[in-house]
């Protein structure tokens, strides 16, 4: 999937802890001391191993225009932001085409670039952000059936989106350079900058240490 790389997600480290408990709200910024990185001797890097590749440029099945956002389900399906092709791709772990959801448009389960993809954990549900000129969250079934959508008079430039082990949606704002923290029906549990440490992010992901 080209390009998918350079898109993918970017974590911020001693940053900001997130707090447990079902309720509690996610993150709230505290001060952090300078990150000290290990020198490059002491890092290993885990080999990756090539296993397939898929897609080419196109409108059909299996094929993209703008791959932007990728997400794995717990079926170890693949699901891909096709995002100029405004629709949501599904694939099995072979990269064979299982089917695909969403059309162009700003109605319920329409999809105007969708560009970043995440999964629940607990349900299977698919979270997906749209840039501009929607900016919002749309949430759908495993299946691809339209739940939801929310987002549209707080975010602005929406790009990177992950859950936790709670079901909360953490987006990342690119030029904003924010974290906005939703529950499952789209109210707003926390936001905070993320200036001081990133400049445009683009992806987010959330540790088992519940670290963003």
């Amino acid at each position: 999937m080209a390009n998918s790389g350079s898109d993918m997600l970017t974590t911020i480290t001693n940053s900001v802890p997130l707090t447990m408990g079902p309720i509690a709200s996610l993150a709230t910024p505290v001060p952090s001391a300078p990150i000290v990185y290990p020198p490059k001797a002491q890092i290993r890097r885990q080999k990756m191993i090539y296993h397939c590749k898929f897609g080419e440029f196109g409108i059909l099945e299996g094929q993209f225009t703008e791959p932007s956002g990728v997400a794995v389900t717990e079926d170890n399906e693949i699901i891909v932001a096709d995002t100029n092709n405004h629709r949501i791709q599904v694939f099995d772990k072979e990269g064979n085409f299982k089917f695909q959801f969403g059309e162009v448009g700003k109605r319920d389960g329409q999809l105007l670039y969708p560009n970043r993809v995440a999964v629940v954990a607990s349900s299977g549900d698919i979270v997906v952000t749209e840039r501009s000129p929607t900016h919002q969250v749309q949430i759908f079934t495993k299946f691809g059936h339209f739940i939801r959508k929310f987002g549209a008079d707080i975010l602005q430039h929406p790009r990177g989106v992950t859950t936790d082990c709670w079901g909360r949606i953490i987006v990342v704002e690119c030029k904003v350079m924010r974290v906005v923290i939703f529950d499952m029906m789209g109210n707003v549990l926390n936001k905070f900058s993320c200036s001081r440490y990133l400049e445009f992010p683009n992806g987010v992901v959330v540790n088992d240490q519940m670290e963003i």
